[in-house]
């Protein structure tokens, strides 16, 4: 009879506490608890682990890699499309300045005032800036209409 479990980790516990730093209260402490069979330590478990996780999110946070292995992927079989919903999920800043969905308010050029204004009113990237109505922009601490001039002027 074969053994049909493979994995060294036998439990994982995981709790979450309220914890207090200095004055403030409201942080969370993570406990985490790892039971393996012996045959590698927990330590270098959460490690391996870890690196694999962070090597997932490394291929979704560098989209202009993922992009461009879509592109090749198609160049190489040319019957095989990219959807056009996938496309536009993977909009990327090009060579040209155009701004996509994705570009960050940081990275749009738009003047220091009117930057920190939509940071500060919650706006992190140009797709959300464009779902926003003209009066919703008005009612911005901080964004005046010469702010609102330079945003819709960069969006056109």
């Amino acid at each position: 009879m074969v053994d049909a479990s493979f994995s060294p980790i036998e439990r994982v516990k995981m709790d979450i506490e309220n914890t207090r730093v200095g004055r403030m209260t409201n942080y969370d402490k993570v406990i985490l608890e790892v039971v393996t069979n012996g045959s590698t330590e927990a330590k270098e478990a959460m490690i391996d682990a870890s690196n694999i996780l962070i090597d997932h999110f490394r291929e979704i946070a560098f989209q202009t890699e993922i992009s461009e292995k879509m592109t090749q992927s198609s160049d190489e079989n040319p019957d095989e499309l990219i959807p056009s919903e996938t496309q536009n999920d993977l909009d990327v800043v090009s060579d040209s300045g155009d701004m996509s969905g994705k570009t960050k308010i940081e990275d749009a050029g738009f003047s220091p005032r009117t930057t920190n204004a939509l940071i500060l009113a919650g706006i992190k990237t140009i797709a959300g800036l464009k779902r926003m109505s003209d009066l919703k922009l008005s009612e911005i601490k901080g964004l005046g209409q010469k702010g609102i001039n330079e945003i819709k002027e960069k969006l056109i």
